[in-house]
């Protein structure tokens, strides 16, 4: 018996359900379960995944990258803010400064009018710091911690912590002085920062160095020496408030430098 010839029709749908993909679901003892997915869907749905992962994994990456860069602008944020703090205590050291300079200005110049044509004595820096260190009477409101001194072949190189111990007192600012000695005939006296000095006493305390302190500072001070110089022997700290007053005198020798 001759079989029935298939029309090309059904040729084509025959052909078209073999290339479909056919997916079983089996449970337990039950009759399995089986459904075909044709190739364009199949292909198109696994082309869709691959999409999404592809997106994940970039969108993670930019969140990651995008959480980075927040926590870069924080720290830079949280150094802003440090810098100008630290700014505005200079700004805040240089207005007293400048009303400190005005004040004794107009101070001056009422002086000279009121005396005028009248000789002036001049002021010996060495009294006062010997009147000062006798009105302080022992005391001091600053002191010298940490001292080092490392002695070069040409030079000196001196850091120490200036520290407030005045129980009563939550900030001090002034002027401090470093004067390094060398005790030959005649002693010799090297100041730094770099100032006038009389009979080893600065003539004007302001062109010292500017502190202000609520706790500690750190104080450095670098010296040059030319050749045939005697190394200096000890170093002299002096700390003035802003009017002038002297608040500390320190001799340390340098012996073991």
């Amino acid at each position: 018996m001759t079989a029935a010839k298939e029309t090309p029709g059904q040729q084509k749908k025959r052909v078209s359900k073999n290339a479909d993909f056919t997916v079983m679901i089996i449970r337990g003892v039950e009759r399995p379960r089986s459904f075909s997915i044709s190739p364009p869907i199949f292909w198109g749905a696994l082309l869709f995944l691959g999409l999404c992962v592809v997106a994940s994994v970039l969108f993670t990456h930019l969140y990651l990258n995008e959480l980075q860069v927040s926590k870069d602008q924080s720290t830079r944020l949280a150094q802003l803010r440090e810098e100008m703090r630290d700014t505005r205590e200079v700004l805040e050291g240089a207005r007293q400064r400048l009303g400190l300079l005005e004040e004794r200005l107009t101070t001056a110049a009422d002086e000279q009018e009121a005396e005028a044509g009248r000789p002036q004595k001049p002021l010996n820096p060495s009294a006062l710091v010997e009147g000062m260190e006798q009105v302080l009477g022992g005391r001091s409101v600053l002191d010298v911690q940490q001292f080092t001194a490392n002695k070069t072949s040409n030079g000196l190189n001196i850091r120490f912590r200036l520290v407030n111990i005045d129980p009563d007192s939550s900030t001090i600012s002034g002027y401090v002085v470093i004067i390094a000695i060398s005790r030959t005939s005649p002693p010799r006296y090297f100041p730094y920062p770099k100032l006038g000095l009389q009979d080893g006493v600065p003539i004007n305390f302001e062109d010292g160095e500017y502190f202000k302190i609520r706790n500690y500072r750190t104080i450095r001070g670098r010296y040059s020496f030319e050749g045939g110089v005697a190394a200096p022997d000890s170093v002299r700290v002096l700390a003035y408030d802003e009017s002038g007053g002297l608040i500390m005198k320190k001799e340390i020798p340098l012996d073991g430098a």
